[in-house]
């Protein structure tokens, strides 16, 4: 009898230990990713976000950091099944101290989807922002608005010839 309840008490403080340390990573990835965030500039965010969005994918999947999935790659292309998607929403829900809805998967269905989403979900208060936003007029806004409904049905090639065009306007405001 004591020899097995000194084995459980021996066995119970190992596994606390190994849950402690486990909580500590998580804390360390959690800080380590928002302040790699917060001290980014504006143009850097998006991909660190993808990065590491794209490092939590692979480690929910079992892949080696040489292995990762293609940031346009549909997740359940990747071989994610429900379990895993939940998963992947709640590490970026702790890690990145964000509330995502249950359908995260179906409406942002790859890493560079949720990645945009999750950037305007964290909405930064820099003075890159501020800045930014006073520099825009109401036309510009509702130029910028003309443009959003097509990119859906644009080619990449397109898009990024119209996302330099249009910060190259944005640059001339400042």
């Amino acid at each position: 009898g004591i020899e097995k309840s000194s084995l459980l008490r021996e066995l119970l403080q190992e596994k606390k230990e190994e849950l402690e340390e486990q909580d500590t990573q998580k804390q360390k990835v959690k800080a380590e990713i928002l302040a790699k965030l917060e001290t980014a500039l504006l143009e850097e965010r998006l991909e660190i976000l993808s990065k590491h969005i794209q490092g939590q994918v692979g480690q929910i999947l079992g892949l080696s950091s040489s292995q990762l999935p293609k940031v346009n790659l549909g997740f359940t292309e990747m071989g994610m099944d429900s379990l895993m998607i939940v998963e992947l929403k709640n590490r970026l829900q702790n890690q990145l101290e964000i509330s995502l809805p249950e359908t995260v998967a179906m409406e942002y269905p790859t890493i560079v989807k949720l990645s945009l989403h999750i950037e305007e979900l964290m909405a930064w208060n820099t003075t890159e922002n501020d800045s930014l936003s006073d520099g825009l007029s109401s036309t510009d806004v509702s130029e910028i608005d003309s443009i959003l409904p097509g990119l859906e049905d644009i080619s990449e090639e397109d898009f990024e010839a119209l996302a330099a065009q249009q910060l190259e306007k944005i640059k001339n405001m400042l």
